[in-house]
């Protein structure tokens, strides 16, 4: 079931592997921030056997679905998952998720 440390955890994991520790998950621009959520969740629903039969904490999952989704090269597949490659592929349709300093100084999102 989907909570919020795993909502959480999808922008957390944005803010570290960008380098962009000086920005909190506030910082994100609200409509950015609630289409990666909806990225997300509809990854979770389309995928929620799968994911539940592998027994990983949800913002575990958030944390590989970014690092999976950006090609960080680490994820699903190296992760401690059985079906961590199928996870991958089922990752693809959603692109990648890059974080971006506005003239605001707010955070977006750019393939959302």
């Amino acid at each position: 079931m989907m909570n919020a440390n795993a909502i959480n955890q999808l922008f957390e994991t944005l803010i570290w592997s960008s380098d962009l520790d000086e920005y909190e998950i506030d910082d994100f621009l609200s409509e950015d921030a609630a289409k990666l959520t909806d990225h997300f969740k509809d990854f979770y629903k389309a995928n929620a056997t799968l994911i539940d039969n592998e027994g990983q904490d949800l913002s575990q999952v958030a944390h590989d679905f970014i690092l999976t989704c950006n090609g960080h090269g680490a994820g699903f597949w190296d992760g401690d998952y059985n079906e961590g490659d199928k996870l991958t592929e089922l990752c693809k349709p959603y692109g990648t998720f890059d974080p971006y300093v506005t003239d605001d100084n707010k955070l977006g999102i750019s393939g959302v």
